[in-house]
């Protein structure tokens, strides 16, 4: 029989995240194309991929090297078990806009850790480490000795990842149908929801049309609804009057 494979409900935060998460003020955010979240409202369902459906092909496998040299586990029936959902500590980032919402119609879903915990009693969560690739090659090299923290090996990623800052979410497969799916979905009450944050590249037109669908539709709170001012420093850093240069009346003749 294989052995299991325990993954603990938080890991990987700092100290002072951990302190937030207690304390109810850890915010998790997920950068989506529009299309994402009108289908989060219309379902109410949150998707969670198997590391199999991934783009990157780094993601998993150091899952697979480790059950290959251990013998412990059987790769297939590892990945077939998780499931994950990709979010992050990051409240505002350009590579993040860039990357998972690069036709400019993006919005950044906000939920507190510790709601989304309390509303889901299977789901997981642990911030995803970034080791150098040397640090990786020592990680691997452990494997043999079995000293590597099985759990973690979810929750890395390359360095030259690191501006993802990503927290995944993870859910463990209850039976043989969702290990069979490339694709778990869990419900999801979108008043779990503590912000909506558009593409700061977003037409201003579309964003207050998106802004009124939403309250009007889904009776969704407009005053946490609004647009990244990432690209707008004229409004993000407008200077006191104190500051500003003085005009000078005209000299009268």
């Amino acid at each position: 029989m294989l052995a299991s494979m325990r993954v603990p409900r938080v890991l990987n935060l700092t100290k002072a995240q951990r302190r937030r998460l207690k304390a109810n003020t850890l915010t998790i955010y997920r950068y989506v194309p529009i299309g994402s979240l009108l289908e989060l409202f219309r379902t109410n369902q949150l998707p969670f991929m198997k590391l199999s459906a991934w783009d990157d092909p780094f993601e998993g496998y150091l899952i697979d090297l480790y059950c290959q040299v251990s013998a412990r586990f059987d790769t297939e029936v590892v990945k077939s078990k998780f499931s994950f959902s990709c979010w992050s500590l990051a409240s505002e980032s350009d590579h993040l806009w860039r990357i998972y919402t690069p036709n400019k119609d993006g919005v950044r879903i906000g939920v507190k850790l510790k709601e989304l915990l309390r509303a889901h009693p299977r789901v997981k969560a642990g911030a995803v480490e970034y080791p150098e690739q040397s640090e990786i090659k020592q990680r691997i090299n452990a494997f043999r000795a079995l000293s590597a923290k099985q759990s973690h090996l979810f929750f890395v990623k390359r360095f030259a990842f690191r501006a993802e800052r990503e927290l995944r979410l993870m859910v463990t497969s209850k039976d043989n149908d969702e290990r069979a799916k490339a694709i778990v979905t869990l419900p999801f009450d979108t008043s779990l929801i503590n912000g909506l944050r558009f593409d700061p590249r977003m037409d201003s037109e579309l964003y207050e049309c998106l802004k009124s669908y939403l309250a009007a539709r889904y009776s969704f709170d407009r005053k946490i609804i609004t647009q990244s001012l990432l690209y707008q420093p004229k409004r993000v850093f407008k200077p006191k009057a104190s500051l500003q240069r003085p005009r000078h009346k005209s000299a009268r003749r």
